[in-house]
């Protein structure tokens, strides 16, 4: 991160974007007290406190857990003004879609999940002699339990509020034994699928690589950090630490799917654009060969530490259609209700059939990730639409 950088100057010299690189480096919980000087990034403190989430996150928790557990109780008390407010303004725009009246009530059942878990954190820090036996196996497998129940409640809500529907295309899911998750991730809710969709492997726990921002969500922040799951801090920075501490924890990895999502962000075409770019000027051999129009490149280092440190992982490469206007609350707004459902695809390799090293590992990775890109560009045809407007497939797996 380079504070105080003005990136229409292109005569200042480096000297104070190499110092302020340094001083993150040596002070990464702290910077956010540094004044950010013109030009700068809006939203550069927030990203320099999530820095650590680790280390910060007493402070974070002061604030987000008192502001949802007060304010959560307060906005159900109110919500009949809140659905009558939305009411009025979905008379005004057009009453069809009632867009504004569900986007109320997923926010008040994503804060009513949210408080659910905090308070089911605490009961079980409390059962486990107030954290003493937070890492034995049976709280891990409670914590994990938690956290697939909540992922679960969150995709049913919205399936309620916003009409959707998951048709999952090869429900056949991978068997026990380690698994590394490649996924898709274009919004707010696809991160929910791979904790539904494989957290009833008999045996096996989900473990998850997040963004550092992710830890302001209090319950990710709690779970994320009592399970076996990294927050990766996007500062250059750190590149070898989180790839070290990515190499740790599949090292360990057992029985468990571990949850990447290469992309690093939401697709845009000005990210695609950006990422493209970076990689034509860095791995060339890895731009001529991949051609795509709805996916991000998948950055290699993440992937490289939890392969190299994974021996025997499967490789599984999740994706979907549908989820892809939901990247923002303004979207949400102005796309929901669902008018199709949501596709899943998913495509299992088998350990033995990828190259051990690189870069013909990449390389497999990259088709493989071709593959679902023009999956994704694919048409539906009309007689699958019709299919799913009477068939579809429910966040539990089950046909309705």
């Amino acid at each position: 991160i380079s504070l105080a950088h003005d990136e229409t100057n292109t005569t200042r010299p480096r000297t104070a974007s190499l110092r302020a690189n340094t001083m993150t480096a040596r002070y990464p919980s702290r910077i956010g007290l540094l004044p950010a000087g013109p030009g700068s990034k809006a939203g550069i403190l927030l990203r320099c406190r999530t820095m650590n989430p680790a280390r910060n996150r007493w402070q974070r928790r002061a604030l987000t857990w008192p502001l949802l557990l007060l304010g959560t109780p307060i906005l159900v008390v109110v919500s009949p003004l809140l659905f009558g407010a939305a009411a009025l303004i979905d008379l005004v725009r057009g009453p069809r879609r009632l867009a504004t009246v569900r986007t109320v009530g997923m926010v008040l059942s994503y804060l009513v999940l949210e408080s659910l878990g905090l308070l089911a954190g605490f009961a079980l820090w409390l059962a486990t002699g107030g954290g003493l036996a937070m890492r034995s196996r049976l709280s891990q497998d409670l914590h994990h339990r938690v956290q697939v129940a909540w992922a679960d409640a969150m995709l049913a809500a919205i399936c309620f509020w916003f009409r959707a529907s998951i048709d999952l295309e090869n429900p056949t899911r991978p068997g026990k034994g380690p698994l590394i998750v490649i996924a898709r991730h274009t919004s707010f809710f696809d991160a929910l699928l791979p904790a539904v969709f494989l957290g009833v492997r008999k045996g096996a726990r989900i473990r998850y690589v997040l963004a550092a921002e992710l830890a302001w969500d209090p319950c990710l922040d709690l779970f994320g950090q009592r399970l076996p799951n990294h927050f990766v801090r996007r500062n250059q920075a750190y590149r070898e630490a989180d790839a070290k501490a990515l190499g740790a924890m599949a090292s360990t990895v057992g029985n468990d799917a571990i949850v990447i999502f290469p992309e690093g962000t939401f697709h845009t075409p000005a990210r695609a654009k950006r990422a493209h770019k970076w990689l034509w000027a860095n791995e060339p051999h890895r731009a001529e060969r991949l051609r795509l129009d709805h996916l991000l490149p998948p950055r290699a280092t993440g992937l490289t530490a939890l392969l190299d440190n994974a021996p025997d992982a499967d490789l599984l490469v999740m994706g979907h259609q549908g989820f892809e206007p939901f990247g923002s609350i303004r979207d949400i707004l102005a796309h929901v209700p669902f008018e199709h459902p949501v596709r899943v695809r998913t495509w299992h390799m088998q350990r033995r059939d990828v190259p051990p090293t690189d870069p013909e590992r990449m390389a497999h990775i990259d088709q493989s990730w071709q593959r679902l890109d023009d999956w994704v560009g694919t048409p539906v045809p009309l007689a699958e639409v019709a299919r799913d407007a009477s068939t579809t497939t429910s966040p539990g797996g089950t046909t309705s």
